[in-house]
C-alpha cells in the first residue's frame, strides 16, 4: 500500500512536528541554547516568513481559479507559473518546511533538529512525486517545461 496523496500534507508536518518536541523531552541533554527574547523574534520572524511564502501560494491558486486540494491534482485547471511559482513549484510545502525548522530552532534541542529534514523526503515521495506525475499526464510538455524552468522547493 503506498501512502501517495493519501494523507494531507500538513499531518506530515505536524506529525514531525510532535516528534520533535517529543525529542527534546525525552532527550534533554541535547539542549542547544536558551531561547532568549532576541532569539524568538528571529524565530517568529523566520516562522512568519514561512506562512507568507504558503500563503503566496494559496493566493497564487486562487487567483488562477485552480484548486489546493493536495489530494486531487487532476482537478488542476492550469499550471500556475505567476508569483510566488516563480521561485519554487511547492511554496506552500517549502512554507510549512520553514515552520517545522522555526519550530526546531524554538525547541532548541539537536534531536529535534536532526528530524527537520525528513519533512523533505517524506513529502517528495508521499505528495509531491505522485502530484507531479498527475500533473505531466494532464498538462504534458507544458507542465514539463515549468519543471525545468523552476526548482521543486527553491
Amino acid at each position: 500500500m503506498t501512502l501517495a496523496l493519501k494523507i494531507p500534507p500538513p499531518v506530515y508536518g505536524l506529525s514531525i512536528s510532535l516528534a520533535m518536541w517529543l525529542a527534546a523531552r525525552a532527550v534533554s541533554h541535547g539542549q542547544l541554547w536558551t531561547v532568549s527574547s532576541s532569539i524568538k523574534i528571529g524565530i517568529l520572524a523566520l516562522a512568519l516568513s514561512g506562512v507568507a511564502i504558503a500563503l503566496a501560494g494559496v493566493i497564487a491558486f486562487h487567483r488562477a481559479r485552480t484548486t489546493i486540494n493536495p489530494h486531487h491534482p487532476e482537478n488542476t485547471d492550469c499550471v500556475v507559473s505567476t508569483g510566488i511559482y516563480r521561485y519554487t513549484r511547492n511554496p506552500m510545502y517549502l512554507g510549512m518546511f520553514l515552520v517545522i525548522i522555526s519550530w526546531g530552532l524554538y525547541l532548541a534541542n539537536i534531536y529535534s533538529l536532526a528530524l527537520c529534514p525528513l519533512f523533505i523526503p517524506v513529502l517528495n515521495y508521499a505528495q509531491i512525486k505522485p502530484e507531479e506525475v498527475i500533473l505531466t499526464q494532464r498538462f504534458g510538455d507544458a507542465y514539463r517545461h515549468y519543471q525545468q524552468q523552476v526548482r521543486r522547493w527553491l
